[in-house]
């Protein structure tokens, strides 16, 4: 089994090994005793003890002596703990020792030491530091040291400074979750809970998830209409978002429909659903050809907003708004007496329109919007109300089957075998008509955005009589 042991590198590593698992159980007179015999892992083991004051009083002026002597023998761990020490210090000459042995450790393939030399270079200011930088970070993370992999999904979800985000492309996701199922697999417990964490929120692909987690329970929330199902989404977390994206998928297998195949879209999940719309295209030719308009819109709200746009809009007459109340106000029982004096010649009939007409404007000012008004209020509130209520999510399933579409010919797939077998071309069209409808409700202006509606006069209440407390 040792054969080899005669080789003198070889039988050097291997005792370093030992060392490394037993010296730190070691007391620490015998520790003292192998550090002064030479032995690089003692050194390194007592320099932290000084380091930390574990089992001795703190000195760091020792601490840097013996971990420099293990530095001296080559250790690539006392590298890495006396640029901690060093690090600790705020002193720019104490920085620039910490990076020198950090790097001396990155070269030798410390994946610790890279990713203190990514974690330095990173926040600095310069393209070619930051670039550095992501290059150890990059090393560190495959050879699957879990802070370095955090610390990438980290960048990827907000970039450490504005300069990162403006000329460094953060790491792609994927790449962060082949990290963290590698060193899973390495058995690292930290990595493994985040691998599972990333599957759980919809990475990698549906027979991966089930094959590592097990099938998800069923979620009672995907049997929500369209409508509803799209704010349930808004509001839960990744997890629950995938359950029912599964659930969803289930159902899609046992029952091919218009309805499931819509909220799958809208879950935005990485299932290979591509396959699934098979069996639903049909449903989606026949859809485009009776005018439906499946789950995603309420028929009985297209009906009623139509029903709206289509009433006669009565004819402009005159325009009753507060100018002509104001106008009116100040002139006609000024003028109209003076008219009616000329042609009559009796003063006392004349001024006696004055109240007559005073009663008359006070009547009109309580309404001043004429039936014309009214009526372009109401087919502007219909078309505004609709546009509301179904704009986010028609766009949001627009652009989800726009996207699995590119996502199944970017697999290699061919334009008409996705087209025209998979029927995303019907897909894309029966959505695109759904956006065409809502593009031309959101053209309708009536002109009266900026004009208040006048609200109808609540009903007085009869009031009740107070309740003695005694």
């Amino acid at each position: 089994m040792f054969e080899n042991f005669d080789n003198d590198d070889i039988r050097k590593r291997y005792q370093r090994l030992v060392d490394e698992r037993y010296i730190g159980e070691m007391s620490l007179e015998d520790c003292i005793d192998m550090a002064n015999k030479g032995n690089e892992v003692a050194q390194t083991e007592l320099g932290c003890r000084y380091r930390d004051g574990k089992g001795v009083e703190k000195d760091e002026e020792a601490a840097i002596n013996w971990l420099q002597k293990a530095v001296d023998n080559g250790y690539i761990n006392a590298m890495v703990e006396l640029g901690r020490l060093y690090r600790k210090r705020t002193r720019y000459t104490a920085t620039t020792q910490a990076l020198e042995l950090f790097k001396r450790a990155a070269d030798a393939g410390d994946e610790r030491g890279m990713a203190y030399v990514a974690e330095h270079y990173v926040n600095q200011p310069s393209r070619g530091q930051i670039e550095l930088g992501y290059h150890y970070l990059k090393k560190a993370a495959e050879k699957g040291y879990e802070p370095a992999i955090s610390f990438a999904r980290q960048l990827h979800i907000a970039g450490s400074t504005q300069l990162v985000r403006d000329i460094v492309k953060p790491f792609p996701e994927k790449d962060v979750f082949v990290w963290y199922r590698n060193a899973a697999h390495s058995g690292d417990s930290l990595a493994r809970k985040n691998y599972h964490s990333m599957l759980r929120s919809g990475h990698g692909t549906l027979e991966e998830r089930i094959r590592v987690l097990g099938e998800p329970e069923y979620e009672p929330l995907c049997e929500k209409p369209v409508p509803a199902l799209f704010a349930e989404l808004k509001k839960n977390n990744s997890e629950t978002i995938e359950n029912i994206a599964y659930s969803l998928y289930s159902n899609l297998d046992r029952k091919p429909s218009l309805d499931n195949f819509e909220k799958l879209l809208l879950t935005d999940r990485h299932f290979k659903y591509g396959e699934k719309s098979k069996p639903v295209k049909d449903e989606y030719i026949r859809a485009i050809n009776a005018g439906s308009y499946g789950s995603v819109i309420d028929k009985k709200d297209v009906e009623t907003t139509e029903a709206i746009l289509a009433k006669a809009t009565p004819d402009k007459g005159i325009t009753r708004n507060k100018w002509f109340v104001i106008a009116a106000v100040l002139l006609l029982p000024a003028i109209l007496p003076a008219i009616w004096l000329k042609v009559s010649g009796d003063p006392l009939l004349a001024f006696g329109f004055i109240p007559v007409i005073l009663i008359f404007l006070v009547v009109r000012a309580r309404k001043p919007y004429s039936p014309r008004i009214l009526a372009l209020h109401e087919k502007q509130e219909a078309v505004d109300n609709f546009i509301k209520k179904y704009s986010s999510y028609v766009n949001n399933v627009h652009n989800a089957a726009t996207f699995q579409r590119k996502a199944l010919l970017a697999k290699g797939l061919s334009q008409d075998k996705v087209d025209e077998e998979y029927g995303y071309k019907y897909i894309v069209a029966y959505y695109q008509r759904l956006k065409d409808m809502l593009d031309r409700y959101r053209g309708m202006d009536f002109g009266v955005r900026n004009t208040p509606k006048p609200q109808p006069k609540a009903k007085p209440g009869k009031k009740s009589k107070p309740r003695s407390r005694i």
